[in-house]
């Protein structure tokens, strides 16, 4: 008779747990769901935002990280697991701040943030996912507008003024990086869209997202990232007048010479030959310094190493974060 109470008892707790959930999620929202509808409601609006500001987005592939807890209770923090990373990303809010609303965002954040969009980038594997990601940031840029910074940008000035005279141009810009696919034997330089930034429905973004959807749905191996399928249409849409470039020289991926600036040299005690008058940050080849296992020693380096370092890169960090 005990164990049938008890019993009884169990169930009737269960149903009261199970009842108590339902009436959660119906009055108490998600937080971090609320949340994400705040922004997108403050950022659509149509008067700007309540500061005038335009968007920085920085992405970043990395979860949020479970393990670098920045108190007990949190249980996680938004650290991105390479520390010189955390200091980049700090440059950037430092020198951009003020003037632009900055927003740090992973693969979940496109799907809250465009109300639209139902595919979950964490069920696919890559390269599909790469392709797809790029295709939800191109609509988050034409979507909201602003410009979109690698998380692996040495943010030495504020790109305000660079921003709006690029944007006095054309719709839409796109940054010149190192090339690094196929065509790379015939332009060490291309258009890239891993830094990019437009006016809000440019009608530029609106066909290169067209075009990343057809993309999308022929390829499914690395043929797009081995012959630089996309950013080769940013290449055409730059020929044919629509696009704006800003020169690798701001972007520290080319000297005065107009040579590379090779991994090598961010991390080596000599000078880089960088044309200071046009430079307005430094896009660290982040990709490039995982593969070379000879340089994984930065990428372990904490924060304290990295500002305390004789090499070039943590020259230009120190620098842009006033250390």
């Amino acid at each position: 008779m005990r164990l049938f109470q008890n019993f009884l008892i169990f169930i009737l707790l269960t149903a009261i747990g199970i009842l108590y959930k339902r009436y959660e999620a119906k009055y108490f929202p998600d937080e971090e769901l609320d949340k994400y509808s705040l922004v997108r409601k403050y950022l659509l609006n149509e008067s700007g935002s309540m500061t005038g500001k335009e968007i920085l987005w920085i992405h970043t592939k990395h979860e949020i990280n479970s393990r670098n807890w920045s108190s007990f209770g949190s249980r996680n923090s938004r650290k991105l697991n390479q520390p010189y990373k955390d200091l980049c990303v700090e440059s950037i809010i430092r020198q951009c701040g003020d003037s632009f609303n900055v927003c740090l965002i992973n693969d979940e954040s496109i799907a809250k943030l465009l109300p639209e969009w139902s595919i979950q980038l964490n069920q696919l594997a890559d390269p599909i996912k790469e392709n797809v990601r790029q295709l939800g940031l191109a609509k988050l840029l034409h979507s909201y507008g602003g410009i979109l910074v690698p998380d692996s940008t040495i943010m030495l000035r504020n790109i305000e003024s660079l921003h709006k005279s690029k944007l006095a141009e054309k719709s839409m810009y796109v940054g010149e990086l190192v090339n690094r696919n196929s065509s790379s034997v015939n332009s060490r330089f291309f258009p890239s869209h891993k830094f990019m930034g437009c006016k809000k429905n440019s009608e530029c973004m609106k066909e290169l997202i067209e075009n990343l959807e057809v993309i999308i749905s022929e390829n499914h191996n690395d043929f797009v990232k081995f012959t630089g399928l996309i950013d080769k249409h940013i290449n055409k849409l730059c020929m044919e007048g629509k696009c704006s470039i800003v020169c690798g020289k701001a972007l520290g991926v080319k000297d005065k010479e107009n040579k590379v600036i090779l991994v090598e040299d961010l991390l080596n005690k000599s000078p880089l030959n960088l044309c200071m008058c046009s430079l307005s940050c430094i896009v660290l080849p982040d990709d490039e310094i995982l593969k070379r296992h000879k340089y994984n020693w930065f990428v372990r380096m904490s924060h304290r190493q990295v500002l305390g370092g004789d090499f070039e890169v943590s020259k230009f960090m120190v620098l842009s974060l006033g250390k």
